[in-house]
């Protein structure tokens, strides 16, 4: 009732998780997913690696047309001291004169490095890459003011991109630790071309996000 996803999340600050804690889905009954989520989550629950957290959609999220409010946050059981924290932009900054279209952005995700119509490689390990601003002026027919367009050349050498699992990852300018965006979705099976972020540089996702913030 208060919109919240639920504490079914769990998240993990390593560059490579580890996942053998968990049972395999093919030791499991078919259609025995309670016994599943039972095991799973017992398994992380008890692992010093991975924090359980409660999930918070926008609370404008439509899941129907996600594009326009496709920002989360996940509120931790306990808190974790870490050495740095990512930072908030100030408002339109991806429309000002500093957010130029040359200018260089680092996407990070645990998603794929490569994929393809018989290829899936990578995945489950922290990757980041260097992307550019294509434009913020809408994109894929999303008006402008929600979703910007960034290049994508996952997996090709001095290039880079964001690929399947990436999303909801943090864009950050590069050399900085201000989040820009995050990865929202991708229009290519083989996560090339562009794809596009979810701009967090607007006024109800900074008020939104500044809520869970402490003073």
């Amino acid at each position: 009732g208060d919109g919240s996803g639920g504490n079914d999340v769990w998240v993990n600050f390593n560059d490579e998780p580890d996942f053998s804690i968990l049972p395999p889905s093919s030791t499991f009954v078919p259609d025995r997913n309670q016994e599943r989520y039972e095991a799973w989550s017992a398994a992380l629950n008890a692992s010093d690696e991975w924090h359980r957290g409660t999930s918070n959609p926008h609370p404008d999220y439509n899941p129907a047309a996600f594009f326009l409010f496709d920002a989360g946050i996940v509120v931790l059981e306990e808190p974790i001291e870490l050495d740095e924290y990512g930072t908030l932009p100030e408002e339109g900054v991806l429309d000002s004169k500093a957010a130029k279209q040359d200018e260089l952005y680092t996407p990070v995700g645990y998603g794929l490095n490569k994929s393809g119509p018989h290829t899936a490689l990578g995945g489950d390990i922290r990757f980041q890459a260097t992307v550019k601003l294509v434009t913020v002026k809408g994109t894929f027919g999303i008006p402008a003011g929600t979703s910007v367009k960034f290049s994508s050349n996952n997996g090709q050498p001095h290039q880079g991109g964001t690929c399947f699992g990436d999303s909801g990852g943090p864009i950050f300018r590069q050399g900085t630790l201000e989040i820009v965006a995050v990865t929202s979705f991708g229009i290519s099976s083989t996560c090339s071309g562009s794809s596009g972020g979810y701009r967090i540089d607007q006024e109800d996702d900074l008020d939104f996000i500044g809520g869970f913030l402490a003073d």
